[in-house]
């Protein structure tokens, strides 16, 4: 049975980190997301990804409209969360995500699923053609 949990052990949430994830500008995207994206060193007993999500207020600027995206957001990866593992190149790094909702109006989770899966393909294909190098 895959683990479709998502701890708190998993989130990101320290600011230098979230900083340093934009200030590598790695990013990839399928609207309605975009994927800022690094890897790191794999620290014994961390885990292997870190995910952290964000909506804009300055497209939505009820509190429930973010809110209710975030959630979609969270819920995306986690459903999926067996493919984003297996997507990783080797177990020695681990993969900082920041999901960022671009869209202007709030779409069905479906859609973002969708969205996070063409997003997971091209992360998969980018790795795959860095390692080779």
């Amino acid at each position: 049975m895959s683990d479709f949990s998502f701890p708190k052990k998993e989130r990101l949430k320290q600011r230098k980190a979230i900083q340093a994830i934009f200030a590598a500008r790695q990013s990839l995207g399928s609207y309605p997301i975009r994927i800022f994206y690094r890897l790191q060193p794999r620290a014994q007993g961390d885990p292997a990804i870190l995910q952290g999500v964000s909506v804009a207020k300055r497209k939505f600027k009820k509190a429930p409209d973010r809110n209710l995206l975030k959630r979609r957001l969270r819920e995306a990866y986690r459903l999926n969360k067996p493919n984003w593992l297996a997507s990783l190149p080797h177990e020695g790094l681990q993969l900082q995500m920041m999901w960022v909702y671009v869209g202007h109006k709030a779409e069905a989770l479906s859609s973002i699923q969708k969205a996070a899966e063409k997003s997971r393909l091209r992360l998969q294909q980018k790795l795959a053609e860095e390692a080779t190098f």
